[in-house]
């Protein structure tokens, strides 16, 4: 603007912690996600159903939070959300684009 420079800076959600939350139907039952952050930049580990699963392409941008996990099966499972406080309220597909829906987390500490 007139010769001058602006910057933008999306101040990042604070998703550092353990988040929990519940699947249903044929899938899984239960996932764990542990989350730590620096700046923008997430990066973390999972358990789905008791087992480790591994955690790709967690990305935060502001409240938005993606990210992608694989199971013990290779079964991937894409997640998107919206951080608030304590909860992440979002929405999830698998690879096959069946069996998606819905999807709460709760931070336990």
């Amino acid at each position: 603007m007139e010769g001058r420079t602006a910057y933008l800076w999306i101040v990042p959600a604070p998703v550092e912690g353990t988040w929990r939350w519940n699947g249903s139907g044929s899938g899984p039952k239960e996932y764990l996600l542990r989350l730590r952050r620096q700046l923008q930049k997430i990066e973390g580990d999972v358990q789905i159903d008791g087992r480790r699963g591994e955690l790709r392409d967690a990305k935060l941008s502001g409240d938005r939070i993606t990210f992608t996990m694989i199971d013990a099966n290779g079964t991937r499972r894409d997640f998107s959300g919206r951080v608030a406080g304590n909860s992440i309220q979002g929405t999830t597909k698998p690879l096959n684009g069946s069996g998606g829906g819905k999807w709460s987390a709760t931070r336990t500490n």
